[in-house]
């Protein structure tokens, strides 16, 4: 028994100490959040499928701390775990299996964290970080980006009656792609900025693995929360920089833009039937043309008044989000 322990301590610390042994390629699973109300409380349960030999894991959330008090972190699966790191806003929860068995392959409850509500209004958890270690005590650091929407109350934005989206900004919100501001408001006529609308995307496909080691050389003005979004879209291959090697992560995404990391995501070749143009079809750059026509023929993006893409315009709060669901009823079909 002794041993088993002191093996089980060995592999929680490489989990919690060795963040600089290097990752594998070959696990790349995804991560969900499932959340439900028990007796008053919060509970959040982490979700992953496509696991191969996790033997152990340790993971990092945050959630609103003013909002939000932790109660407990806890797994069914059967090892040995360590009290949860509380600092702030963060949870840090480790786990792993007992003595020289196989790890965990395919879909699998990883831990449930139970919160009470201290304060009413928005509040989430999200899911940034992952670190899995296999039966061979091999490290795979993972970035996964989820999310899940904690409101104690039905989302009800201040500023969205009424307003042609409503109906697709509530649903976003609910699948935890978007949240509003902490004024309660949302702001569906604000633009995104190019590292905002990867958040989305990559919340939207539930991106996770190991991210691209980015080299963008504007990379010091990508926001910390931004980047591990930034870091998997760019592996997934549905974000480049420019031509000058910079991303320009505050500049804000234009329809084009928007319509080829869409194209990207949803693994699209460039339509060759383009009868149907816009009236400004001269306006939409080559290297975008093909993706607003394979969107367009898809239902995923339209044109504005008087058949107008717009090719230059800034993409909206509102237009991402409605967009986003678009792609992913398309992803589903």
């Amino acid at each position: 028994m002794m041993r088993k322990w002191c093996f089980s301590a060995l592999i929680l610390t490489i989990l919690l100490v060795a963040w600089s042994i290097p990752a594998s390629a070959e696990s790349n699973p995804t991560f969900g959040l499932k959340r439900i109300d028990v007796d008053g409380n919060v509970q959040v349960t982490v979700q992953a499928d496509g696991l191969k030999d996790m033997y152990a894991f340790d993971m990092i959330v945050t959630y609103n701390s003013d909002r939000l008090s932790f109660v407990s972190g806890s797994t069914k699966l059967d090892g040995f775990t360590v009290q949860p790191i509380v600092k702030g806003s963060t949870i840090e929860f480790a786990y792993t299996k007992v003595g020289s068995v196989p790890g965990f392959d395919g879909k699998a409850d990883l831990v449930t964290f139970e919160f009470k509500r201290v304060k009413s209004g928005a509040a989430a958890l999200s899911l940034s970080e992952i670190k899995l270690v296999d039966s061979e005590l091999t490290l795979h650091k993972l970035q996964a980006v989820a999310s899940v929407n904690l409101s104690d109350e039905k989302v009800n934005f201040a500023d969205i009656k009424g307003h042609w989206a409503e109906a697709s900004i509530l649903q976003a919100t609910e699948l935890g792609i978007v949240n509003g501001y902490e004024d309660g408001t949302f702001r569906p006529n604000r633009t995104v900025t190019r590292e905002e609308f990867a958040v989305l995307l990559a919340k939207a496909l539930k991106l996770a693995g190991e991210g691209e080691d980015l080299v963008f050389a504007d990379l010091n003005a990508l926001s910390v929360w931004a980047k591990p979004s930034v870091s998997l879209a760019v592996k997934a291959g549905i974000i480049n920089g420019y031509s000058d090697g910079t991303f320009r992560p505050k500049a804000e995404i234009t329809r084009t833009e928007m319509a080829k990391m869409i194209a990207k995501a949803l693994k699209l070749s460039d339509a060759a039937d383009t009868n149907a143009v816009f009236a400004d079809d001269s306006m939409i750059p080559a290297w975008g043309k093909g993706a607003v026509y394979a969107l367009k023929n898809l239902g995923i993006i339209g044109g504005k008044g008087a058949n107008r893409f717009d090719a230059n315009g800034k993409t909206t709060r509102a237009e991402a989000v409605t967009i986003l669901l678009r792609m992913l009823e398309q992803q589903g079909q």
